[in-house]
C-alpha cells in the first residue's frame, strides 16, 4: 500500500504541475482527480509516462526560478583543483562564511541510493531533494549549496533575487583568492595587479604540492 500511496502522490503532484489540480472545496472533483491519481498509479505504462513527463516538467521549472551557487568547505582538495581549476591553473575564491548568502548554504548530502519520496509530496519537498542529494562519490567535494529563488518573495526559505533575477551578495562577498600552483606567470601577475587595483583587503593565497604525500599546502603571501 505504501507503494501505491507514494506514487499517488507523485501522480497528484504531476497534476498540480500540469495545471490539472481543482479548488479545496470542489469535494466531488477532488474525489475523481483522486480516483483518476489511483488508476494512473497502479497502471505502469501510465505512471511511468506521468513520471517522465513529471521530471522533465520539473526540471525545467528549476532551472526558471532557482539559481545555485555551488560551494566546497575545503580549498586544498587535489581532484577539486584539477576538474574546476583547468588542472590547478586557476584560482580559489575565498568567500566570507559570515555573508547572509554564503552562510545560508546548505549542506550536499551523500548517498548510497536514490532518496525515497516521502508519502506525503508537496513541491517544496523536492526542491530539497533535487538540489541537496548527490551519489556518494562526490563526496570529496565537501560541497555546501546556496539556493536563491528567482520569483522575488516566492521562497522564505531561500535567498532572494532582485526583480532581474540577480542576487546580491555584497562588498564583503569575497575575502581572498587562492592561485593554483600551476598557474602561468602572466596570469599570476595580472591577479596581482588586479588585487593592488582593489579598494579594499582581500587575501592572496598561494596553493603548493607537498612533498611528503600527494597533498596540497595553502600558504598566504
Amino acid at each position: 500500500m505504501g507503494d501505491v500511496t507514494a506514487r499517488v502522490a507523485i501522480v497528484i503532484l504531476w497534476m498540480g504541475l500540469c495545471s490539472q489540480h481543482v479548488d479545496e472545496g470542489d469535494a466531488e472533483k477532488q474525489s475523481a482527480v483522486l480516483a483518476k491519481a489511483f488508476e494512473i498509479a497502479r497502471d505502469p505504462s501510465q505512471f511511468d509516462a506521468v513520471a517522465t513527463e513529471l521530471s522533465d516538467t520539473w526540471q525545467e521549472q528549476l532551472r526558471r526560478r532557482y539559481r545555485l551557487l555551488c560551494l566546497s568547505a575545503l580549498p586544498d582538495v587535489p581532484l577539486m583543483w584539477s576538474h574546476y581549476a583547468n588542472a590547478h591553473r586557476g584560482v580559489c575564491l575565498v568567500f566570507g562564511a559570515k555573508n547572509p548568502v554564503i552562510g545560508s548554504a546548505w549542506r550536499v548530502e551523500y548517498r548510497d541510493h536514490y532518496p525515497t519520496l516521502p508519502e506525503t509530496l508537496h513541491e517544496k519537498d523536492l526542491v530539497p531533494l533535487s538540489f541537496l542529494q548527490k551519489a556518494k562519490y562526490w563526496g570529496y567535494e565537501h560541497e555546501y549549496r546556496a539556493i536563491a529563488c528567482g520569483q522575488p518573495k516566492d521562497d522564505a526559505d531561500f535567498v532572494q533575487c532582485d526583480k532581474l533575477g540577480y542576487v546580491h551578495g555584497g562588498a564583503q562577498l569575497v575575502t581572498g583568492i587562492i592561485m593554483g600552483c600551476n598557474m602561468p606567470p602572466e596570469d599570476r601577475w595580472e591577479i596581482e595587479q588586479l588585487l593592488n587595483e582593489t579598494p579594499r583587503q582581500i587575501d592572496c593565497f598561494q596553493a603548493r604540492r607537498r612533498h611528503s604525500d600527494c597533498g596540497l599546502d595553502i600558504v598566504k603571501l
